[in-house]
């Protein structure tokens, strides 16, 4: 994992930041990024040296301390947009993700009809060229080659890490 540069910002900088928050609907509610966004919702702000932040993990650095490294900036409420320190806690990529899947945010829970197999729009096999690839007539080249995979994917075929809900 990368480790992340604390964050430091000039005066000006954090007096910019502040004036992209709407905090019109009190101290307990979403405070709403205003600015620019990336296509998941999450804000993020450009210092005057032109550093990208996200504007959630700034907001936690104004308000309560610095993000400790390896630990990510966690919503309470499931808003990206939101930087009301509030709302904001730390943890682990693991426990984000824990977080989310309780909360029924993953994909696979959203729309479990999408996801697996050949019903994802990004699926290039469907289950009967899984159930060939199985079959391990080939090698993981030919196979891969064959089926315009990478040999990854036929691994994970293979061992049932991919696909696993194809039954032989």
């Amino acid at each position: 994992m990368a480790t992340r540069r604390p964050i430091v910002l000039s005066d000006k900088d954090i007096v910019r930041f502040w004036s992209k928050v709407d905090q019109s609907n009190g101290r307990n509610a979403c405070w709403n990024w205003k600015a620019a966004k990336i296509k998941n919702g999450y804000g993020i702000f450009m210092t005057r040296g032109n550093v990208t932040l996200r504007a959630h993990r700034i907001s936690f650095t104004l308000s309560k301390c610095h993000i400790p490294s390896g630990l990510d900036i966690c919503h309470k409420c499931d808003n990206p947009s939101c930087v009301n320190p509030r709302h904001l806690f730390t943890g682990t990529v693991q426990q984000n993700l824990q977080d989310a899947s309780a909360k029924g945010r993953c994909a696979v829970q959203r729309h479990p009809e999408i996801v697996r197999g050949e019903r994802n729009g990004s699926a290039k096999l469907n289950e009967a060229a899984v159930r060939i690839i199985r079959r391990k007539e080939l090698s993981i080249s030919l196979t891969s080659k064959q089926f315009g995979v990478s040999m990854t994917v036929v691994k994970r075929i293979r061992n049932r890490t991919l696909w696993s809900h194809v039954e032989d």
